[in-house]
């Protein structure tokens, strides 16, 4: 029973063994053709002076067997600070002697130098608003505008909306006095500001433009009636000038029936004395 089982035992190591020689032997054969980048990092622009970051990135190595695997132990350069000439990331990776590389494409940017607003003071009145933009001040142009904060030294004065890309914000003027806007980069290393003064001349103006309407309406409206007044009178002149002849009319009508009874009483006078002279003869 013992000498069975010593040559059980002895039959499992020898079939390990080659098995595991098999294996290597195998594994001997294959070598490294070549690497890819399978997934692009997570970040391929840059500022001047910031540094590559692989996060993200799959690196897969291929082998003359066909066989591909995900490989993590590589290397890339430059590895330090990147510059406007970098315009890519090499990869390397090495197994069994053998070194592939690949590529990664970037953007480097001129670094930030500040923050430039297109006005640095201006007025409002309380029925307006006034947009500004920013602009980057960079040697050389182009360079990456990072994320900026709006704030107002004094909400109540005048309250700032930035947009979505927070480079434009909406000044909204409150109530009269003065206020500074400060836009900067989140990391409050650049900033700049601009002084808002709030007055009520546009409320101002408007009252006074109703105040001229409200006279001039009123204006028109005595012109109107004035206007009405004169024609009502000239209404009235012709009416009393109407029954002036009207009433004048009677009368001479009179003066001429008392005129020609008048005329008919003396001719009928003269004929009664000639027929009465005539009579006598």
């Amino acid at each position: 029973m013992r000498k069975t089982l010593k040559i059980l035992v002895l039959a499992i190591i020898i079939a390990t063994l080659f098995t595991t020689t098999n294996v290597f032997a195998a594994e001997s054969g294959k070598t490294l053709t070549n690497i890819s980048v399978t997934t692009e990092p997570k970040k391929k622009e840059y500022a001047e002076n910031e540094k590559f970051n692989p996060e993200g990135m799959v690196i897969t190595a291929t082998y003359s067997d066909n066989t591909k695997k995900q490989v993590t132990n590589y290397t890339y350069s430059p590895n330090t600070s990147l510059q406007m000439s970098n315009k890519e990331i090499l990869i390397s990776y090495t197994e069994n002697g053998v070194t592939k590389t690949a590529s990664q494409k970037i953007t480097v940017k001129s670094a930030l130098k500040g923050l430039i607003l297109n006005k640095t003071d201006v007025t409002l009145s309380l029925n307006s608003l006034q947009a500004l933009s920013v602009f980057v001040k960079a040697n050389p142009n182009g360079a990456t505008l990072p994320k900026l904060v709006w704030s107002s030294s004094d909400p109540k004065i005048v309250n700032v909306t930035p947009d979505e890309t927070t480079t434009t914000a909406i000044f909204k003027p409150v109530s009269a006095g003065k206020a500074t806007v400060t836009v900067k980069t989140d990391d409050g290393k650049y900033s700049a500001t601009c002084n808002v003064t709030v007055k009520t001349e546009g409320l101002e103006t408007v009252a006074v433009n109703e105040e001229k309407t409200k006279n001039t309406t009123t204006e028109n409206n005595k012109a109107t009636t004035s206007n009405t007044s004169a024609k009502n009178t000239n209404k009235n002149t012709n009416t009393d000038n109407t029954a002036k002849k009207a009433s004048a009319l009677p009368k001479a009508g009179l003066q001429s029936c008392i005129a020609i009874i008048f005329v008919i009483a003396i001719v009928a006078f003269v004929s009664y004395k000639k027929y009465d002279n005539y009579k006598d003869i």
